[in-house]
């Protein structure tokens, strides 16, 4: 501040100082035949007199010059030092990501916090759902449910948040944000819900009955338990898919089920070769957790999954259990087919078997099959004029 007035000063002065030269040059101009003398008598004007008024005229121009310049630069000094106050120094960063990492337990897990995480943070806080929205089209492993592991400390406090693939994350987690939270995806899936019945009016305006002439395949559980030969349990137990339509079906993609708090996948479910009529293929069970994860062999017997799921309903009562079993296909033109049916389970004929009494009715079986025409391929220009 003090240099501020200093600088001030000097060009006051430095202007002052040019007004002496200037009055001189205003004289020369006004009263250009006399000069005034030292007796205050007026004199005709000497010879020297042009080269008076030049050295005025340059000294009043550079003391007016030197004086602006000062003012400039007072005034960038003053702008400086207001730039600087609003410029200050901002606060450390209250949420700090300590690791974070997106894929499953024991397998591929990756580090993301450098490329995908970093850039979403926002005002101390990271938002977004776990999958394309934070991560794009990067997966660490396909075909697998990922999850994403992040711990990180807000304010000190060092907490670990992990969140499956289609979930939101927030960082810091909040009550408020938690509220705020679900009441999005509630919205969310009302939105969904709301979507799903326009697809579902769009459908039904197009021909998706299924014929005859169709392809038409059949899932039915195979109880081998007698004839297999084998101690394994995915080939005591499986599934068969038979095409009783007049068709060619192509494919082929069984479902996976949820089954005594494991999940039964099909790691054979897609042939290449296409299923002719009447005749039919088989699809094998690979049992695992909802990680992912692989089970010990006396984890994968399909009647025991069945049976726990009858126990967890708390009724002795009931006489079965069911589930459903989806299946989708195409067929040589690629419409999209799908097959839904029940899956039953028989807990008399389970309790038989383990007495060790085959009885006549089946421990597990299949029944109202469904077929519908999920997806028609587009008509070509040709064939829509026909």
């Amino acid at each position: 501040m003090a240099e501020e007035s200093k600088l001030s000063k000097a060009s006051q002065i430095a202007q002052i100082v040019g007004l002496v030269p200037s009055v001189v040059c205003m004289w020369a101009v006004l009263f250009p035949n006399k000069q005034p003398s030292s007796v205050g008598a007026a004199t005709p004007m000497s010879e020297g007199m042009p080269r008076i008024l030049l050295i005025s005229l340059v000294a009043a121009i550079v003391c007016f010059l030197i004086g602006g310049i000062l003012q400039l630069v007072a005034a960038f000094q003053r702008r400086s030092k207001l730039r600087g106050a609003t410029h200050q120094e901002s606060p450390p960063a209250r949420l700090k990501i300590i690791e974070a990492r997106y894929g499953v337990e024991g397998g591929p897990d990756v580090d993301v916090y450098e490329k995908y995480l970093k850039p979403r943070i926002h005002g101390d806080a990271l938002v977004g759902w776990v999958g394309v929205d934070l991560f794009g089209g990067y997966q660490p492993v396909i075909n697998v449910y990922k999850r994403l592991r992040v711990r990180y400390s807000f304010e000190g406090r060092e907490r670990t948040i992990m969140r499956g693939e289609n979930q939101m994350i927030v960082i810091p987690e909040d009550d408020v944000l938690r509220e705020e939270i679900e009441d999005c995806e509630t919205k969310h899936k009302s939105a969904m819900a709301y979507v799903n019945k326009l697809r579902e009016r769009i459908n039904s305006l197009a021909d998706r009955s299924v014929s005859e002439s169709d392809p038409l395949v059949y899932p039915e559980f195979v109880d081998a338990r007698w004839s297999s030969g084998s101690d394994k349990k995915e080939l005591q137990a499986y599934f068969s898919m038979e095409n009783r339509g007049a068709g060619e079906a192509i494919n082929i993609v069984l479902e996976p089920i949820e089954m005594g708090g494991k999940i039964v996948q099909f790691t054979r479910h897609r042939i290449a070769a296409a299923l002719l009529p009447k005749k039919g293929t088989f699809f094998y069970p690979d049992v695992v957790t909802k990680e992912n994860q692989s089970v010990p062999e006396s984890s994968r017997d399909l009647f025991h999954l069945f049976c726990l799921d009858y126990i967890s309903l708390g009724d002795a009562t009931i006489i079965e259990a069911t589930t459903s079993l989806v299946a989708t296909y195409q067929d040589k033109a690629r419409n999209l087919f799908e097959v839904t049916c029940e899956l039953v389970f028989d807990p008399a004929a389970h309790a038989d078997v383990r007495m060790g009494n085959r009885g006549m009715r089946p421990v597990i079986c299949t029944r109202n099959h469904n077929f519908r025409k999920v997806a028609m391929v587009p008509l070509s220009q040709d064939e829509g004029k026909k």
